[in-house]
């Protein structure tokens, strides 16, 4: 998942550079608001999980 989402983050990188536009950094934006609400998500679940374990 790191994987995909660095390369993700690279190729918006060299898109912003070749463009040099604005809808590369709404994108850029998007792109990281969604990997941050995932990973709360993913963090939310795995964690209420081990409390039911436990």
């Amino acid at each position: 998942m790191i994987i995909i989402a660095s390369s993700v983050l690279l190729l918006s990188f060299f898109v912003f550079v070749k463009n040099d536009g604005l809808f590369p950094v709404v994108l850029f934006s998007i792109l990281l608001i969604g990997l941050g609400i995932y990973y709360l998500i993913h963090d939310s679940k795995r964690d209420s999980e081990g409390k039911k374990e436990n």
